[in-house]
């Protein structure tokens, strides 16, 4: 996230206003709907805070941190008020994104994402997460720890393209050992689960002998065992390439062919990570 702006931080407000409105039920007149106005946002967080309070703040967490997003919009919004351009959207990004994260992290039963464009963050956000999983936020904490330990002992860089190229060369032999390793995990994983399919189809077969039809739930247990296998074939070519991202592509979190830069990129717009490792005068 580069940009966030007013209208994306409203959006979010109002979404998870309709989330409370769909699963909380009699709140009067009220229904889902895009925008809300000020006396009705009041209303609503008053109903929510007389719930909490009528049944207990741990028969109701999910409300409860619910309302106290609620809270942090209200204060963000407050916070910008006076910014400049500049600041207004460097604190406005680590804002949202932290809300948004916390929001998603309730793990509501329905979300109700009446706009596109939240969805379409939405779904880019749960594709990333689906797709590097297991992998990306272990990876992510290699970076960040890497760099914050360095910059304790040598001091802060004057900028992101100092500090990565400083950090390299330890980063590029920890991300190499953390791919090695969760290959290897996944490997074992797959073959224990191949074994656990045979073992079933073995048994279906006793159960059905004597009988010409190939079962449909055979047919699942031979195809599932087919993709496993190959699977653990790209990851065996993978423990020996001299780069993953050749085999593995986007299946790794920061593999590519040119991984510095792709670093980089990353350290770049993680403006709580700056704070913490650039020299504070530096652009």
């Amino acid at each position: 996230m580069k940009k966030i702006n007013d209208e994306d931080i409203n959006i979010l407000e109002a979404e998870m206003l309709n989330c409370y409105l769909y699963h909380a039920g009699d709140t009067g007149t009220l229904n889902e709907q895009e925008e809300f106005s000020a006396d009705e946002i009041m209303f609503i967080k008053k109903c929510m805070v007389d719930e909490i309070s009528l049944r207990g703040e741990a028969q109701l967490s999910q409300l409860h941190e619910l309302n106290l997003l609620l809270n942090h919009i209200a204060q963000l919004k407050e916070e910008l008020l006076g910014l400049d351009d500049k600041q207004k959207n460097k604190h406005s990004v680590i804002g949202y994104k932290r809300i948004l994260y916390a929001y998603l992290a309730l793990d509501f039963d329905q979300h109700v994402f009446q706009h596109p464009k939240l969805q379409r963050r939405i779904n880019g956000i749960k594709n990333v997460k689906k797709r590097y999983e297991g992998n990306l936020y272990e990876k992510r904490e290699i970076i960040y720890r890497v760099l914050r330990e360095t910059a304790k002992i040598k001091g802060r860089w004057k900028c992101v393209t100092a500090a990565i190229n400083d950090v390299y060369p330890t980063l590029e032999k920890e991300l190499k050992a953390f791919d090695q390793n969760w290959i290897k995990n996944r490997i074992a994983e797959n073959t224990g689960k191949i074994a656990e399919l045979q073992d079933a189809l073995e048994n279906n077969k006793k159960r059905y002998e004597g009988s010409c039809d190939i079962k449909i739930q055979d047919r699942t247990y031979i195809n599932y065992i087919k993709s496993l296998e190959e699977e653990n074939r790209e990851f065996r070519r993978a423990l020996n390439a001299h780069n993953v991202a050749d085999i593995l592509k986007k299946k790794m979190a920061f593999n590519s062919n040119d991984q510095e830069q792709t670093l980089l990129n990353h350290v770049r717009n993680c403006p709580e990570l700056l704070a913490k490792i650039i020299e504070k005068d530096s652009k």
